[in-house]
């Protein structure tokens, strides 16, 4: 009898833990569908980047989260750098995106890889604010003389006015662009004068040199001037038929081109004296290895009888890299490089 009891007690523990392990293994598996469910999206997200570009599985809300944030930082861009408000007709630039396996470019797709100095370029490129060295539209309403200039800058492939200045003048510049030394004194806007004297008697015109620096005179300026630094400053040509200008194939100050009325200095035929030879410096071109865009003699200038815009301005050129730096840090909507070319001779140069 005591035998049969304990079969029986045998059989009831085997039963018992049986159930139990068939229990447990339901529920691991019950856990185990669920992992590999919750898993699913996971795995079809990564089959279709597979399959298809990324660029091509953006989705509306993620667009739209990317328009966004870029203009939020236009907006940013805007305050910091004293832009004007965006009017309601702005829309944001289309950036071109190449195709990796064909080449070619399509503007179908936006491409948000773009640094944040791009994106500001592209602002001030719509906003009109930055000009190129490419002419602007051509104006309807110029005169024959206006047209005879213009059509001359062409021919020579005169791309840049070139001044030069103090590191120190470039935060009024900055606001006000270029004023001749008559309006700086009447605004009373502090800046600090090359030439004291003004030996050409013309304070009411800026001085600008065509496709390189009066490297003379700059050299001089440089040489006996305590001045924390210096900047070449390049100007769209488009000045020379647009503004008030006189034409001077010798320095403004040369008796040569002082005793003339400036009335006589005004018109093509006086531009086009800028790059003639005569007998006194006949082959001087060949000789100095000049451009066709070179004026003949290198303080050859030209008076621009009224003040200049800063929209006018193409970059600032630079020989300190720290002054540069500085200059940067500072924020500017103008561009602004090292330039060491403008600080020699252009004889060496070319």
């Amino acid at each position: 009898m005591k035998w049969i009891i304990g079969l029986f007690v045998l059989w009831l523990i085997g039963v018992l833990s049986g159930g139990g392990s068939s229990s447990s293994s339901r529920t691991n598996l019950k856990n185990k569908e669920h992992q590999q469910n919750s898993l699913k999206p996971i795995l079809n997200e990564k089959e279709i980047l597979k399959k298809e570009p990324a660029a091509e599985y953006l989705s509306k809300s993620w667009a739209e989260a990317q328009r966004i944030e870029l203009n939020a930082k236009i907006e940013e861009d805007r305050v910091k750098y004293a832009l004007p408000e965006q009017t309601n007709n702005y829309t944001p630039p289309i950036y071109p995106v190449k195709d990796t396996d064909t080449g070619e470019t399509s503007n179908s797709k936006k491409d948000f890889s773009k640094s944040s100095e791009e994106i500001v370029s592209d602002l001030l490129k719509s906003l009109d604010l930055e000009i190129n060295t490419e002419f602007e539209p051509e104006e309807t309403n110029l005169s024959q003389n206006q047209i005879a200039i213009k059509n001359f800058i062409e021919s020579r492939n005169i791309t840049q006015l070139v001044h030069f200045t103090r590191y120190e003048n470039l935060e009024g510049i900055m606001k006000h662009g270029l004023l001749t030394r008559s309006d700086l004194n009447i605004l009373r806007i502090p800046s600090l004068m090359n030439d004291s004297l003004r030996l050409d008697g013309n304070e009411n015109s800026i001085s600008l040199s065509i496709s390189f620096p009066n490297y003379k005179m700059f050299y001089k300026y440089r040489m006996n001037t305590l001045a924390k630094g210096w900047v070449v400053i390049t100007i769209n040509p488009s000045v020379l038929w647009e503004y008030d200008c006189a034409f001077c194939k010798y320095n403004a100050a040369d008796s040569r081109i002082y005793n003339l009325p400036k009335s006589d200095l005004k018109g093509v035929n006086s531009l086009e004296e800028m790059f003639c030879e005569n007998e006194s410096n006949f082959g001087i071109r060949k000789q100095d290895r000049l451009k066709y865009f070179d004026p003949t003699d290198p303080q050859a200038e030209v008076l621009v009888c009224e003040n200049i815009p800063k929209h006018k301005i193409i970059f600032f050129g630079f020989e300190n890299s720290t002054l540069l730096v500085e200059f940067k840090s500072k924020g500017s909507c103008i561009n602004a490089v090292m330039a060491n070319q403008y600080f020699n001779s252009r004889s060496y140069v070319r």
